[in-house]
């Protein structure tokens, strides 16, 4: 279980650091919004 939500939380950072490197898409906010709704 915390083992899942570690990776959660590591996939949620790289996107993050995507987000922030790139310009926002709306594939990507889609992306963060549903990867924070699996918490």
């Amino acid at each position: 279980m915390s083992t899942k939500i570690m990776l959660s939380r590591g996939s949620l950072l790289i996107i993050s650091a995507q987000a922030v490197c790139t310009p926002p898409s709306p594939l990507a906010t889609r992306a963060t919004i549903d990867s924070n709704h699996n918490f």
